[in-house]
Protein backbone atom coordinates (compact mmCIF):
# COMPACT_ATOMS: atom_id res chain seq x y z
CA UNK A 1 0.00 0.00 0.00
CA UNK A 2 1.51 3.44 -1.06
CA UNK A 3 1.91 5.74 1.75
CA UNK A 4 3.27 9.41 2.10
CA UNK A 5 5.36 11.54 4.34
CA UNK A 6 6.50 14.45 2.38
CA UNK A 7 9.60 16.46 4.00
CA UNK A 8 9.86 18.83 1.64
CA UNK A 9 7.10 20.40 -0.47
CA UNK A 10 6.89 23.82 -2.22
CA UNK A 11 3.89 25.62 -4.17
CA UNK A 12 4.21 26.90 -7.12
CA UNK A 13 1.09 28.44 -10.22
CA UNK A 14 -0.13 25.92 -12.40
CA UNK A 15 0.10 26.27 -15.89
CA UNK A 16 -3.16 24.86 -16.34
CA UNK A 17 -5.85 22.42 -15.16
CA UNK A 18 -4.24 19.45 -13.47
CA UNK A 19 -7.05 18.29 -12.11
CA UNK A 20 -6.27 14.63 -13.32
CA UNK A 21 -2.54 14.45 -13.03
CA UNK A 22 -2.09 13.97 -9.38
CA UNK A 23 1.13 12.11 -8.48
CA UNK A 24 2.19 12.63 -11.43
CA UNK A 25 5.98 14.06 -12.32
CA UNK A 26 6.08 18.25 -13.09
CA UNK A 27 8.23 20.47 -14.06
CA UNK A 28 8.45 24.36 -14.24
CA UNK A 29 8.07 25.96 -17.81
CA UNK A 30 9.23 28.96 -19.41
CA UNK A 31 6.83 30.68 -17.13
CA UNK A 32 7.74 29.40 -13.74
CA UNK A 33 4.46 27.73 -13.69
CA UNK A 34 3.68 24.20 -12.89
CA UNK A 35 3.41 22.15 -16.11
CA UNK A 36 3.25 18.56 -16.59
CA UNK A 37 7.03 16.89 -17.13
CA UNK A 38 8.08 15.00 -20.08
CA UNK A 39 11.30 12.94 -21.08
CA UNK A 40 13.16 15.29 -21.44
CA UNK A 41 12.38 18.15 -18.73
CA UNK A 42 14.13 18.38 -15.55
CA UNK A 43 11.85 16.95 -12.94
CA UNK A 44 10.89 19.09 -10.07
CA UNK A 45 8.92 16.62 -8.31
CA UNK A 46 5.36 15.38 -7.84
CA UNK A 47 1.99 16.76 -8.21
CA UNK A 48 0.77 16.50 -4.48
CA UNK A 49 -2.96 18.04 -5.16
CA UNK A 50 -5.27 18.78 -8.04
CA UNK A 51 -5.31 22.53 -9.29
CA UNK A 52 -8.14 22.56 -11.50
CA UNK A 53 -6.95 25.50 -13.17
CA UNK A 54 -4.22 27.65 -14.44
CA UNK A 55 -2.87 29.95 -11.60
CA UNK A 56 -4.55 27.61 -8.76
CA UNK A 57 -1.33 26.21 -6.61
CA UNK A 58 0.21 23.55 -7.52
CA UNK A 59 2.05 21.46 -4.74
CA UNK A 60 5.06 19.94 -5.47
CA UNK A 61 6.63 17.28 -3.25
CA UNK A 62 10.42 17.36 -3.26
CA UNK A 63 11.26 15.24 -0.60
CA UNK A 64 10.04 12.29 0.93
CA UNK A 65 7.73 9.44 0.52
CA UNK A 66 4.85 9.86 -2.54
CA UNK A 67 2.65 7.95 -4.53
CA UNK A 68 3.59 8.48 -7.91
CA UNK A 69 1.78 7.36 -11.32
CA UNK A 70 3.63 4.08 -12.90
CA UNK A 71 4.24 4.23 -16.67
CA UNK A 72 5.09 0.80 -17.32
CA UNK A 73 6.72 -2.36 -15.00
CA UNK A 74 8.67 -0.84 -12.56
CA UNK A 75 10.56 -2.69 -10.04
CA UNK A 76 11.77 -1.89 -6.50
CA UNK A 77 14.88 0.19 -5.87
CA UNK A 78 14.30 1.46 -9.74
CA UNK A 79 15.56 4.84 -10.54
CA UNK A 80 13.01 6.58 -11.85
CA UNK A 81 12.27 9.53 -14.80
CA UNK A 82 9.53 11.07 -16.55
CA UNK A 83 7.78 9.46 -19.50
CA UNK A 84 6.72 11.49 -22.20
CA UNK A 85 3.31 12.05 -20.33
CA UNK A 86 4.30 12.40 -16.93
CA UNK A 87 4.58 8.92 -15.40
CA UNK A 88 7.58 7.67 -13.70
CA UNK A 89 8.88 4.95 -15.65
CA UNK A 90 12.56 3.41 -15.02
CA UNK A 91 15.79 4.38 -16.38
CA UNK A 92 19.29 3.24 -16.55
CA UNK A 93 20.74 5.63 -18.60
CA UNK A 94 24.00 7.22 -17.85
CA UNK A 95 23.75 10.80 -17.66
CA UNK A 96 19.79 10.27 -16.95
CA UNK A 97 18.54 12.68 -14.48
CA UNK A 98 15.54 10.78 -12.28
CA UNK A 99 13.26 12.09 -9.52
CA UNK A 100 12.67 9.22 -7.24
CA UNK A 101 12.98 5.53 -6.62
CA UNK A 102 10.46 2.88 -6.83
CA UNK A 103 9.57 1.40 -2.85
CA UNK A 104 7.52 -0.92 -4.40
CA UNK A 105 7.06 -3.24 -7.77
CA UNK A 106 3.91 -1.47 -10.12
CA UNK A 107 3.06 -2.09 -13.40
CA UNK A 108 1.16 0.87 -16.16
CA UNK A 109 -1.39 3.04 -14.43
CA UNK A 110 -0.46 1.73 -10.38
CA UNK A 111 -0.22 4.51 -7.83
CA UNK A 112 2.51 3.52 -6.01
CA UNK A 113 4.87 4.28 -3.11
CA UNK A 114 8.45 6.16 -4.20
CA UNK A 115 11.14 7.82 -2.28
CA UNK A 116 11.44 11.59 -3.96
CA UNK A 117 15.44 12.50 -4.77
CA UNK A 118 15.46 15.65 -6.45
CA UNK A 119 17.78 16.47 -9.39
CA UNK A 120 19.27 12.96 -8.85
CA UNK A 121 21.84 11.53 -11.95
CA UNK A 122 22.72 8.68 -12.98
CA UNK A 123 26.14 7.73 -13.11
CA UNK A 124 27.31 4.31 -14.29
CA UNK A 125 31.27 4.03 -13.96
CA UNK A 126 33.22 3.53 -17.07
Amino acid sequence: MARELILLSHSWRASADLSSYIYYAVQLDSNGEVALANATSETLGILQNAPDAQYEEAEVGMIGFSKAKAGGTISIFDKLAPDANGKLAATTTDGDDYVAVALEAAVENDVFQVFLVPFGVISNPS
